[in-house]
């Protein structure tokens, strides 16, 4: 089973030189403002997708010249309309950015595809134990028990399988097991 990347992450920074430490900090601040100012208002960008992040100053100096100071600020933007992300960015660098990471896609909802994952992993076992029933001579009946092996969704994970029923979730970065195992009733025939 496939599970789509839905979200996406950019980052956005700005840098201003000026003579001190405070004048550069603060004409970076100002113009990060009007970065996040029309990021906010971005279709895609809600409450709380917007985090202030990396703040940095430092002396720079060139020689028969006075020192300067280049301050730099930086946002970190999620996106929840991932196919908007150059979009996006060209209203962060028309608004000021200096510049740009990103973007990074990725499934948003790592819960809702981890119970993808598992309902896939129970539909296929259940298919098992069906055709293990019918082998056996046995009717199929309701569930009586059911185990559940569950191994993070998380980047890049390898892990052994047992002779289980499995549902495998990749995409992007998020790579996920669900074990289940299935036992259930009936009579034989």
């Amino acid at each position: 089973m496939q599970v789509p990347n839905d979200t996406a992450r950019l980052g956005f920074g700005v840098s201003k030189i000026r003579a001190t430490q405070g004048a550069a900090l603060r004409a970076a601040a100002k113009a990060l403002r009007k970065v996040i100012g029309a990021v906010q208002g971005f279709s895609g960008v809600g409450p709380g997708d917007l985090v202030t992040g990396r703040i940095s100053v430092r002396k720079i100096s060139r020689r028969g010249t006075p020192g300067r100071y280049r301050a730099g600020q930086g946002i970190e933007v999620t996106l929840h309309q991932p196919e908007s992300s150059g979009e996006l960015t060209s209203v962060a660098i028309a608004a000021g950015a200096s510049g740009v990471r990103g973007p990074e896609f990725f499934v948003g909802d790592t819960e809702l595809a981890f119970k993808m994952a598992l309902e896939a992993a129970f539909t296929k076992a259940r298919g098992r134990a069906e055709v293990l029933a019918k082998a056996a001579g046995a009717t199929f009946g309701p569930a009586l028990q059911i185990a559940v092996k569950a191994l993070a969704v998380t980047p890049n994970l390898h892990g052994g399988l047992r002779n289980e029923a499995w549902g495998r979730v990749s995409e992007g970065n998020l790579n996920g097991f669900a074990l289940a195992g299935v036992s259930c009733g009936g009579d034989r025939a």
